[in-house]
């Protein structure tokens, strides 16, 4: 990228290159005075600004119009050019077109398997301008990662501290248990005796929920068999799907990847509540029109997972 001599440019008002450019356009300084809405004199005293700064005449007179030197006619494309870009610019600040625009978007997962299918067919269909980098990043180290600028925004199952992040609820995870019914010494659907006799799969991701399972199951003096421990929903799926193991994970997850690893799908049968999924960002993005449309865009997306949800629960109750 080219160095710009800011000091340099210091003693320059580029207010003179919009006085110029209204000159090549009228070939009078009347006419254009009148166009930038200035006194004739104040548009002379543009003329003589710039005839002193890049030495030459610029327009000389000649009979009722101001005719553009050689150096004029030089400049003159150059300069309308740069006028446009700054038009541009300024026109475009305040709002963001998909279609037009050329975005690399850093979405940070704590969890959250499901955005990203949704969210690259999303940006694809908006003509293939925008891109989505995902970076798998710690609950603990989210914060971080926001304020040095290494991801626009964050989701995951977590709660924030108020003030510095900005937070909205994106969905409540129903939790459902995966596994493979031929690796497994029960046959029929997973019931508590089974899920206590089982063992289990650990998902950083949802550290809480399997605090929530151990926590459950410690008052009434029982202990969940943990076997391993993995980084995500996926790594826990294709584990579930190589070992008898129970891989307890979102229901939007195991909807759409669940049968591709030949696991079966059964209700979670203990008593606990949903996981709540929140996209956090720092608010000094909040005027950043391509990250708000981004974030309405993923609000949209995150839905979608529910209504599914609620469709298959729909079907399910007129098959009963």
């Amino acid at each position: 990228m080219e160095t710009i001599d800011h000091f340099d440019l210091r003693s320059f008002d580029l207010n003179l290159l919009v006085a110029f450019d209204a000159l090549m356009e009228d070939r009078s300084v009347t006419k254009a005075a009148a166009r930038l809405r200035i006194q004739q004199p104040a548009m002379s005293h543009n003329l003589s600004v710039l005839r002193m700064l890049l030495e030459d005449e610029l327009f000389v007179r000649v009979g009722h119009t101001m005719q553009p030197t050689a150096k004029a006619l030089a400049l003159a494309g150059h300069i309308r050019q740069l006028l446009g870009q700054a038009q541009a610019l300024i026109r475009t600040s305040d709002r963001f077109v998909p279609q037009e625009a050329q975005r690399t978007f850093r979405v940070g997962l704590v969890c959250g398997e499901m955005l990203m299918p949704l969210l690259s067919a999303d940006l694809l269909s908006y003509g293939g301008g925008l891109q989505v980098i995902a970076q798998r990043i710690s609950a603990e180290g989210f914060a971080a990662d926001l304020d040095r600028q290494r991801v626009d925004l964050v989701v995951g199952c977590f709660a924030p501290e108020e003030g510095r992040f900005r937070t909205v609820h994106l969905l409540d995870h129903e939790m459902v248990c995966c596994y493979q019914p031929q690796r497994m010494p029960w046959r029929g659907s997973l019931d508590r005796t089974h899920f206590l006799q089982a063992s289990h799969i650990a998902i950083a991701q949802t550290h809480d929920l399997h605090a929530q399972m151990c926590n459950a199951l410690l008052h009434e003096g029982q202990a969940l068999q943990l076997t391993a421990a993995v980084p995500d929903c996926m790594t826990a799926l294709m584990t579930a799907a190589h070992a008898p193991v129970v891989a307890t994970v979102p229901r939007s997850v195991a909807q759409m990847f669940a049968s591709q690893f030949g696991l079966v799908t059964d209700p979670l049968p203990l008593d606990l509540g949903p996981l709540s999924v929140s996209m956090v960002w720092s608010a000094h993005t909040d005027s950043d029109p391509a990250l708000a449309w981004l974030r309405q865009r993923i609000v949209a997306l995150m839905g979608m997972p529910r209504q599914r949800a609620l469709a298959h629960q729909g079907e399910a109750a007129l098959v009963d």
